[in-house]
């Protein structure tokens, strides 16, 4: 089908033509260069057709109608696929695991199947090999949606040999923080195991494996760990001699609040020369700035206090095409190191700390 190809060859023309991440058309959440806005459905439809029309403009349309057109007929857009990945429609899946992390933060695993459409499942390995991708979960209660990073799924052993993983069974997990005025996060945390909800996915988020770097230096904050994470899984799971060298600073309110410490601590002792993890909390330990902060051979070191432009300069490389800096967080967080992204869910400009030390825009992405 031309649908397949065609995704694959706009991802690669998107990345390839550009030197910013941040341009790239995402194809599967209705993106465009300009607007970046969000298409929402109802259950079971395909996204509208002049509404595609709007965000991409008159050079868009050809394209629009390739996708629109075999899409009808590809997926289907009344039959539901139960367990199935779909990332133009909303598919029903089932809540096998709930496992909590911290008071207000759970893990929860999905039943995962493959179609019997062997095109379909080309098209979904082909976004998750791309780079980091995510989900979008349904509250079908009062028709909104949000998007979740998964930080684990089956198909990572198939599409990436990961050999870092001991999990079975076809599946993928996602965390979610319950926030009191958030309306997904609380009708998924009231989810009992069993219960199916609407997941619409995967979609491409960022497609580092279209553009590697020599390096990459990530700030993350409370569940913004989500996608570090699963891009640092993947990498390490590549069958190669030259990983790129990655850096974490992860910050958390407390000791209690950090997410997948012990999963971080064990990558980073397994990759001692690819993979540093520097902690950041509110009240962890003062130690000092040294070599010696990312060896976790005795004990995992943390950081008292925020993540300043201080430990970014003396840690992070120099600001340069070859390495890029990703940032994830509280918006809090996301201001002061790197800027907000804009309301259209766009990168927006650079400031904050990485603008201070002379980062580039095309260096920077905010996931």
């Amino acid at each position: 089908m031309l649908l397949y190809s065609t995704l694959g060859q706009c991802v690669q023309k998107s990345i390839h033509n550009t030197s910013k991440y941040n341009s790239c058309i995402y194809t599967t959440r209705g993106y465009s260069k300009l607007g970046a806005e969000k298409v929402k459905s109802k259950p079971g439809s395909n996204y509208s057709f002049g509404k595609a029309i709007g965000i991409l403009g008159v050079g868009g349309v050809a394209a629009t109608l390739v996708y629109y057109l075999n899409t009808q007929n590809f997926f289907g857009s009344k039959n539901k696929n139960e367990n199935i990945l779909n990332p133009f429609n909303f598919n029903i899946f089932e809540l096998i695991q709930k496992e909590g992390l911290t008071s207000d933060t759970f893990r929860f695993r999905f039943k995962l199947a493959e179609s019997n459409n062997q095109k379909q499942n080309e098209l979904v390995h082909k976004i998750m090999k791309s780079g980091v991708w995510s989900v979008d979960v349904k509250d079908h209660y009062v028709q909104t949606f949000r998007s979740y990073t998964p930080i684990a799924c089956s198909l990572d052993k198939q599409l990436f040999g990961d050999k870092n993983s001991v999990e079975t069974g076809d599946f993928f997990e996602i965390v979610v923080k319950r926030y009191p005025n958030g309306s997904v996060s609380k009708f998924i945390h009231d989810l009992f195991l069993g219960e199916k909800v609407e997941i619409r996915g995967p979609n491409i988020t960022f497609p580092y494996f279209l553009s590697p770097k020599n390096s990459i230096s990530m700030v993350a904050g409370g569940t913004g760990i989500a996608p570090m994470y699963q891009l640092i899984k993947k990498i390490l799971s590549e069958q190669t001699n030259h990983y790129p060298k990655i850096t974490l600073f992860y910050g958390s309110k407390t000791n209690s609040d950090i997410l997948l410490y012990n999963e971080l601590v064990d990558l980073s002792n397994k990759y001692p020369e690819t993979l540093k993890v520097y902690f950041f909390t509110d009240n962890g330990n003062d130690i000092p700035l040294n070599s010696n902060n990312t060896k976790f051979e005795m004990s995992p070191h943390i950081n008292h206090g925020y993540i300043s432009k201080i430990f970014i300069e003396s840690v992070f490389p120099k600001p340069d095409n070859t390495n890029i800096v990703l940032v994830s967080g509280p918006p809090g967080m996301m201001k002061q190191v790197c800027g907000l992204k804009a309301s259209d869910d766009s990168q927006g400009n650079l400031q904050g700390m990485l603008l201070d030390l002379g980062y580039k825009e095309n260096m920077v992405f905010k996931l």
